[in-house]
């Protein structure tokens, strides 16, 4: 029932359906094991209580464990969320640094907020409106393998996380980047508005930024800005460089340039 696993040991195994109901599992000992295990089958809903409360350490959640509204608030380092797990919205607040996320799990809308640093979240993981939002202070985190793929999958607040292999392609603003020194890469960050960067030093590669009002951008690189107001305010570039409709758009500085340079449809229209 309610409050009905409170784990405060360590190394402990829950396994076949144990802990089910809202507020199943506080969890503040380290390296527990939960199998298909603490779903709140109770109220859903904003005011919907929390499943699983982790503050330990080396926790890992497996095969569609913690499921229900705010499942996991995840204060602890160095858990492992994997198949399925959960997932509901607002599912995986992280506020604990090096939590690895994997195989689908915390995938509701604003599923994964996370605050630590880090973290890993990869392998189709966070897949809803918003659900990948780094916070300021959350440096260091990495989104890859197709994770975090909606829209506005990836609010970016912070310095020196890396999105890569297919992420965060999501349609209005997928990728809003508001800080220095972050690594886009993969054919990342698809759709209008794509890629909103408000500050020098950040790095998109491969097939670059693409569609929409692509790339608010600077230090682009790959194949480029490709599309509709292509590069905005562009700063660097280089590489394939601004391809097409207002190629580089209306630059202050420039320097839009680079290799290939801006291609068709007013390239470099500004400079």
């Amino acid at each position: 029932g309610v409050n009905s696993c409170k784990i405060t040991g360590d190394k402990n195994d829950l396994q076949d359906s144990a802990c089910y109901y809202a507020d199943a599992c506080l969890i503040t000992g380290d390296s527990n094991i939960l199998e298909y295990s603490c779903f709140d089958v109770g109220a859903t809903g904003p005011s919907a209580p929390t499943t699983c409360t982790i503050t330990g350490k080396y926790n890992h959640l497996y095969y569609g464990s913690c499921v229900g509204t705010s499942t996991c608030g995840i204060t602890g380092d160095s858990n492992k969320l994997l198949q399925n797990s959960c997932k509901a919205t607002s599912a995986c607040t992280i506020s604990g640094g090096s939590n690895y996320i994997y195989d689908g799990a915390c995938s509701a809308n604003n599923a994964c907020a996370i605050t630590g640093s880090a973290n890993q979240i990869f392998q189709n993981s966070c897949n809803q409106p918003q659900a990948c939002s780094i916070q300021s202070g959350a440096s260091s985190n990495i989104i890859r393998t197709n994770a975090c793929t909606n829209t506005q999958a990836c609010l970016i607040g912070a310095n020196n996380n890396v999105i890569n292999s297919g992420s965060c392609n999501g349609g209005l603003v997928a990728c809003s980047i508001s800080t220095a020194s972050n690594t886009i890469q993969g054919s990342s960050c698809q759709g209008a508005n794509a890629c909103k960067i408000a500050t020098v030093g950040n790095t998109i590669g491969m097939a670059s930024c693409l569609g929409g009002s692509a790339c608010y951008a600077n230090n682009v690189g790959g194949g480029s800005c490709v599309g509709y107001k292509a590069c905005y305010v562009a700063y660097d570039v280089g590489n394939g460089s601004c391809n097409g409709d207002y190629a580089c758009a209306k630059t202050t500085d420039g320097t839009a340039a680079g290799d290939g340079v801006c291609n068709a449809v007013s390239a470099c229209y500004g400079m």
